[in-house]
């Protein structure tokens, strides 16, 4: 920036989530073992901590108004995707230019797009737009907007199914209402059931009847139980151990494991309903944490199956997420437990899991992050702290300062980006 003429800020661009690097970023991630994310931990830590003249050069491309490019990293980008397919806003990449070997789909009116020579029967009752259909049949009353139907999928009659993703020979009952959910495959979701968004239902799940899901809600009918823990033993035992008699003594107890690890789990009533199919998906928590401490290293996990869901609402995931840490802090401070009002059993909310999940957490709670002064703006306080800094002085005590409050107040590295942007521009 010193060193340039001019400098053109733009905010209609959006990150594709592609990267090409050297092979020395890879030394550099395994060095650092905490680095995740290329943009987040390598970019904007790593490159822009280095020594000024030794730093590693960054270059960024810029598509053409004729090029489309994006990466799938979660249900999100997943949906995006294919909701920029339907609209037709990667053109030239359409449904009708499937590659060789795959089905060719017509477009129609309403911007459904059919197989060729399709077999899909819809109910002239039934309204459908902007969506990708199979050989599938729709019944009488259904409406389906911005969504994908597999083949052998079938509606029943006043079926709602909006900005979701259903999978081959999934079914789904008379009036129920599925709102920007994936369905997998063989899913059966019976009549009058709600999936609400953010949910994804995995192979052979059965929703009953009646029931309501809760948001951002991974319902699984997996045939492992357990913490389905990887035994090494079975990789890397040796030739010498096989002809021992100890050996053979460990490998049925092994047998005998496994098959305990591959009974069915069982499927739980409060959340699938009596005759459904399933369990609640929960991410385990990490090894190194207790039990007492589960609840809590799980939260993060659990934030970020929300953030990669589809109808993720940022600013809703936020509040929720802050109201989660506060809720957890005042459950385990003794001035302020809130054991006595009888308000702290997750499982009163019909998920079946003690977890304090996201969907647990009331919409009424006041956003609070913890460590935080309360009233404390994240914005105004650090752009007020580059706003009085003396324009002769250093700018590395204006970065202490401001490194400061980044920790004082728990502030995220964006939003002290953001002040300082915003300070930066009200100077100029």
């Amino acid at each position: 920036l010193r060193s340039a003429s001019e400098t053109v800020v733009r905010t209609d661009l959006a990150d594709t989530g592609i990267y090409i690097c050297s092979p020395d970023v890879l030394a550099r991630f395994s060095e650092n073992f905490d680095y995740s994310s290329v943009d987040v931990d390598f970019i904007g830590n790593g490159v822009a901590e280095e020594e000024e003249g030794l730093q590693n050069r960054v270059y960024a491309h810029v598509l053409d108004k004729k090029e489309y490019a994006s990466r799938f990293t979660c249900w999100r980008t997943y949906g995006r995707v294919c909701q920029d397919l339907m609209r037709r806003w990667a053109y030239p990449l359409t449904p009708e230019q499937t590659p060789s070997g795959y089905e060719g789909y017509i477009r129609g009116r309403g911007g459904v797009y059919r197989i060729r020579g399709s077999e899909a029967k819809v109910d002239r009752g039934a309204s459908v737009s902007s969506s990708i259909v199979g050989r599938c049949k729709v019944g009488k009353g259904c409406a389906v907007q911005g969504s994908v139907l597999g083949h052998d999928v079938l509606l029943g009659t006043d079926v709602a199914l909006t900005n979701s993703h259903v999978w081959e020979g999934s079914t789904i009952g008379d009036g129920a209402v599925v709102t920007s959910s994936v369905i997998c495959h063989g899913v059966t979701i019976k009549s009058g059931a709600v999936v609400p968004a953010g949910c994804v239902i995995g192979k052979g799940c059965v929703i009953d009847a009646g029931v309501k899901l809760k948001q951002n809600s991974r319902i699984t009918c997996s045939v492992y139980g357990g913490n389905d823990d990887d035994d090494d033993d079975d990789f890397f035992s040796s030739d010498d151990e096989s002809e021992d008699g100890d050996a053979s003594e460990d490998h049925d107890d092994k047998t005998d494991d496994e098959e305990n690890k591959r009974t069915p789990v069982t499927s739980d009533p409060d959340v699938v309903g009596p005759e459904g199919i399933g369990r609640l998906f929960v991410p385990p928590a990490s090894e190194e944490s207790d039990d007492d401490d589960a609840t809590e290293d799980q939260l993060p996990a659990l934030y970020t199956l929300e953030a990669g869901s589809l109808g993720f609402n940022h600013i809703a995931h936020l509040s929720r997420a802050d109201a989660a840490l506060w809720k957890k802090e005042m459950e385990d401070d003794d001035e302020f437990s809130c054991a006595d009002s009888g308000d702290n059993d997750a499982t009163d909310s019909g998920t079946g899991s003690s977890i304090p999940l996201l969907m647990d957490v009331g919409d009424d709670f006041k956003p609070f992050v913890i460590g935080r002064s309360q009233g404390v703006d994240v914005i105004k306080e650090p752009k007020s702290i580059c706003l009085d800094h003396e324009a002769g002085s250093l700018t590395k005590n204006l970065a202490i300062e401001l490194n400061s409050f980044k920790f004082s107040q728990n502030v995220s590295y964006a939003n002290v980006v953001g002040a300082v942007v915003q300070a930066i521009f009200t100077r100029m």
